[in-house]
């Protein structure tokens, strides 16, 4: 029962984690632009955690007049207006998927602008753009060789908001309007990573968009969509994180040296990955870390119990922790700090023995310096009266020879 109530739950986590990837703004976002700010102002904010500069060219700026959400859009005016973005590794799709989404309204359709514009010259480019029938399309060429070319059906008009979706599932590109499939192909060739900036509603020599950019954003990682949908019916928001789950493992015995296989590898993340796995110690007054790796091999230490901690982190940066418990059935109670076995405690209850007899054989070394000294002490003392006897001795000597003389 438990098991199945786990089952479900992760399903649950997987539905509400798809919804979420839909209509958010997550790890995988590495643009979005909500164009929201004061009207005329020149500054276009990346909300997604890359945090991209953008830099505004020509008139490009925020108007309040028009927007599809957030009481502001992006505003273009088909001459020289445009955003460039730096060479960027978030821009390599590579044979990764990834989703290219935004809402568009026209004020001109004439020149044929671009959208989304990566080049370093004709043979190698990633682009999206209007044809001269206003019709959507995407053409990605590495090296001369047609990645993807793709053609929407409905044609565009002025004054309407379309939604818009590039997307790569696997080996299949998709363009989708307004949330209905217009256009797809089936295609296993990698986007290569080209060496150029990235431009927005236009390029620097023409193709400029005349009209209204809101909520454009690019994913790397994922294919948000891979059937028709209900376009965004608000802002893009940011996904709150939910925290990772750790799991150290089962409990195990193990002697003294003998190997433990720590396994974390049934800890998981519900809204994104973990990207960090670290074991310490709780035994070890210093709490220790001992390993660090989603699987690592340990020697026991001595301990006739140990606990063992495993803290994940997740790339939002969001952390749990687990224990896990190592037992010694050879030991009835703990035995000295982790890392010292039994053998390296008797060799040192060996060396202090040894150090305390060599204490007591000094201590009987000084008691016998110390005797000598007193004794040193007492015959100088016998000297130093002798020598102050001595002139009176030599007086009783010449008395008693004066004595003798007077006597005939």
């Amino acid at each position: 029962m438990r098991k199945i109530i786990l089952g479900v739950l992760v399903l649950g986590l997987c539905l509400i984690k798809a919804n979420l990837y839909a209509d958010g703004n997550d790890i995988y976002t590495k643009l979005l632009l909500h164009f929201n700010g004061v009207n005329g102002s020149t500054s276009f904010v990346d909300s997604s955690f890359s945090s991209h500069s953008v830099t505004p060219n020509g008139d490009a700026q925020i108007d309040t007049a028009q927007s599809k959400f957030g009481g502001a859009s992006g505003l273009f005016d088909g001459n020289g207006d445009f955003l460039t973005l730096d060479d960027h590794a978030d821009w390599a799709f590579e044979n990764g998927d990834f989703t290219i989404d935004f809402w568009m309204e026209f004020k001109s359709l004439a020149p044929s602008p671009y959208l989304y514009y990566q080049r370093i010259n004709d043979t190698n480019r990633f682009q999206v753009d209007i044809t001269a029938t206003n019709l959507v399309q995407l053409s990605i060429v590495n090296n001369g060789t047609t990645v993807a070319f793709l053609r929407g059906i409905t044609p565009l008009q002025v004054y309407a908001w379309y939604h818009f979706a590039i997307v790569r599932n696997g080996d299949t590109i998709s363009l989708y309007l307004n949330g209905v499939l217009e256009s797809s192909v089936a295609s296993a060739l990698a986007c290569n990573d080209l060496p150029a900036p990235v431009y927005i509603a236009g390029y620097v020599l023409g193709g400029d968009f005349n009209g209204w950019l809101d909520e454009f954003r690019v994913s790397k990682g994922i294919a948000r969509w891979n059937s028709n949908f209900t376009p965004p019916t608000e802002e893009y928001d940011t996904v709150p994180n939910t925290l990772p789950l750790a799991h150290a493992g089962p409990d195990v015995e193990a002697y003294v040296n003998e190997e433990v296989f720590l396994d974390g590898r049934q800890s998981y993340d519900p809204d994104g990955q973990i990207i960090s796995w670290v074991w310490r110690s709780l035994s070890d007054p210093q709490k220790s870390i001992v390993a660090e790796g989603e699987t690592a091999t340990i020697n026991a230490h001595g301990y006739a119990e140990e606990l063992i901690e495993l803290t994940v982190t997740d790339n939002y940066g969001g952390a749990s922790t687990d224990t896990m418990k190592i037992t010694n059935p050879g030991i009835q109670g703990p035995v000295g700090p982790p890392g010292i076995t039994p053998e390296e405690i008797a060799a040192m209850e060996g060396q202090i023995s040894l150090l305390e007899q060599q204490n007591v054989i000094l201590q009987q070394q000084n008691t016998a310096l110390q005797q000598q000294n007193v004794e040193q002490q007492l015959r100088l003392e016998q000297d130093r009266y002798l020598l102050q006897q001595l002139p009176q001795l030599h007086k009783k000597i010449e008395g008693l020879k004066a004595q003798a003389v007077q006597t005939p």
